[in-house]
């Protein structure tokens, strides 16, 4: 866990934050990080990712815009070179993160939703969200919300794949904003 505004892979600093251990680097942290979120600036985001990708984490979401929806395509395609190099599939960049309603998983800058419902629901823009925060919001619930950014890597096919097989899902919607 880190501070707010400060950098998700180092946190030199504090022994503890909001009651959980903090670590002073990535690779100190035991055992198997099954999700990691990089908030951090874009001009730090390929020193970071380097840095940490080693650890092979299972879903790591890379929150920064900056990139292929600037016109910095080489900046992504490094990105995802680097995913590639260490054998872990990418969300992002240029996203807002997910919700994992089941698990209580909140991998996101977002407030977490935890109205359970059967619906998988997810965006390549952050705007179309708004709409989905009032359906998760009401009686219905949500299994996951989740945003797709640039699709460097993982896009609606492989969720398609995934909430195909969850138990907790039997509702899948997707929207795309161009």
């Amino acid at each position: 866990m880190a501070l707010p505004g400060r950098d998700l892979s180092d946190q030199p600093h504090a022994d503890e934050i909001m009651g959980k251990k903090a670590y002073k680097s990535v690779k100190d942290v035991p055992g198997v990080i099954d999700v990691a979120v990089f908030a951090i600036p874009p001009s730090s985001a390929r020193k970071r990712w380097s840095r940490s990708a080693r650890r092979r984490f299972r879903a790591p979401v890379l929150i920064p815009s900056g990139f292929a929806e600037t016109g910095n395509l080489a900046g992504q395609e490094e990105l995802v070179g680097i995913a590639r190099k260490y054998g872990v599939r990418l969300m992002g960049p240029n996203i807002y993160g997910f919700y994992y309603t089941h698990k209580n998983l909140c991998a996101t800058f977002c407030t977490a939703y935890d109205v359970k419902g059967k619906a998988a629901l997810s965006s390549q823009s952050a705007a179309s969200h708004g709409d989905h925060r009032f359906f998760a919001l009401g009686e219905n619930g949500v299994s996951a919300i989740v945003g797709l950014g640039n699709k460097s890597d993982i896009d609606e096919d492989d969720l398609l794949t995934f909430f195909e097989q969850d138990d907790n899902t039997q509702i899948i919607a997707s929207t795309a904003r161009t």
